[in-house]
């Protein structure tokens, strides 16, 4: 009996103490659990700021790029089942990429663009996008949509509020921006433009920059708005302070942008109180133009140089699409063919445009990037999701009108739209709401 009661209590303080080593060992896993959660969520942040902050930063590659890398390598090793899964359930979005990224790269080969050159528009059109998609969506999953939302929309509403006090002359404003200037290291347009104090860009690289990150912000919270995700007072802070941001930036093509939008929005409620809104704010966009006239806003001016070279680069961006309809490729410069139609177009006021800057309109852009081929991979796609196709031209209207009079778009240069396309598609399956409200 003595010897039996000896193994029972041996038994007993085994036991406890494989329990209590157990039970150690949880705490231990789930505190390491808890650190490296919060050292991702800290490097999805990391990431977001080197787009909006230093897009710029350079290390022979972009500083933001290589944060990219790092954060997907994590997400795949720390979350390696999730991270496969995401990629099948979002295949057909790397399929489009890859088919599209295969158009480009062949047409620009044929047009005998260096292979070093195709490397880098691959690295920018393709890679760079799939990486923001990928980190974005899979940051949806594990952290939740209110923290990915949250983030996104708190640095569109930051750099917003800077470029409008920036507009206001506050001297701190500008500091801000000079200082993440002298670590990127700005061209001299820009730098003329911080020391003069001209066109406000928040904390963005150039002040078109600033009007793609902030439109995307802006659709993120309308977006949201519309699935009554947000309540109505913070969806309408944020549209004010995107339409004061955009007036103060004096992007014409995103006031108008976010006027549309909200226009077209208010109509679709159909409610006697949206029509009120929708008749009182015409009547404040008529008083707020006169009074951005008198005050010699560019937004009220459709007569300076940059407004009237448009026309001339709209027939120019045609002719070069109708000789060559199949596109040209990455690398693609329409300046180097502009001598070539410059006795159809010298007639035309600015002509000399042609010469200097781009298309500016990023749908001419993609055709002539990627020609009827590239067109029939996104119109495939959209008869095919026609519901959803729909759906996204209503999300991103604003964006889409902005993006018709810049150079930059899906797939032609802009990285932001990639951000906020990946919350567009989780909240098209049906756990995106569910996501929202748990976290």
């Amino acid at each position: 009996m003595g010897s039996g009661h000896y193994e029972t209590r041996v038994c007993n303080i085994g036991l406890a103490w494989s329990s209590g080593f157990v039970r150690g060992s949880g705490k231990s896993i789930i505190g390491t659990a808890a650190v490296m959660s919060l050292y991702l969520k800290f490097l999805f942040l990391v990431i977001l700021f080197l787009h909006v902050a230093l897009a710029k930063f350079t290390v022979i590659i972009p500083v933001r790029t290589i944060a990219l890398f790092i954060f997907a390598s994590l997400l795949f090793l720390v979350h390696h089942q999730k991270f496969l899964d995401s990629i099948f359930r979002a295949s057909r979005v790397y399929m489009v990429m890859l088919v599209i990224a295969f158009i480009g790269g062949f047409l620009a080969f044929l047009n005998g663009v260096q292979l070093y050159e195709l490397a880098e528009n691959f690295l920018r059109n393709t890679v760079q996008p799939a990486l923001i998609f990928l980190t974005t969506y899979l940051a949806i999953e594990i952290f939740g949509l209110a923290f990915v939302v949250r983030a996104l929309l708190g640095f569109t509403v930051v750099s917003a509020v800077i470029a409008i006090l920036q507009f206001a002359g506050i001297d701190l404003a500008w500091d801000v921006r000079r200082m993440l200037g002298a670590i990127q290291g700005d061209p001299a347009d820009i730098k003329h433009i911080l020391r003069t104090g001209g066109r406000p860009m928040g904390l963005v690289f150039t002040p078109i920059m600033f009007s793609y990150h902030l439109v995307v912000g802006y659709a993120l919270a309308s977006m949201l708005y519309q699935r009554q995700m947000i309540r109505p007072g913070i969806y309408a802070v944020i549209s004010l302070i995107a339409l004061i941001a955009s007036a103060a930036s004096g992007t014409r093509s995103l006031v108008l942008g976010v006027l549309v939008h909200e226009a077209r929005q208010l109509l679709a409620e159909g409610r006697l109180k949206s029509i009120a809104l929708l008749l009182a704010g015409v009547g404040l966009v008529v008083g707020a133009y006169y009074y951005l006239e008198a005050a010699g806003s560019r937004v009220a001016s459709l007569e300076d140089t940059s407004a009237v070279s448009r026309m001339v680069l709209l027939k120019y961006g045609f002719h070069l699409f109708l000789d060559n309809p199949f596109g040209y490729g990455w690398g693609f410069r329409p300046a180097d063919y502009a001598w070539l139609y410059w006795e159809e177009l010298s007639h035309l006021p600015k002509a000399d445009a042609v010469f200097r800057i781009g298309i500016h309109n990023a749908f001419i852009n993609f055709l002539l990037h990627y020609g009827v081929f590239g067109f029939s991979v996104i119109a495939i796609l959209a008869v095919t999701n026609l519901r959803k196709a729909i759906a996204l031209i209503i999300a991103f209207l604003a964006y889409f009108i902005n993006a018709m009079f810049h150079n930059a778009g899906v797939f032609v240069g802009d990285l932001y739209f990639w951000f906020c396309f990946a919350v567009f598609i989780y909240l098209h399956e049906p756990h995106g709401r569910e996501n929202f409200e748990r976290r």
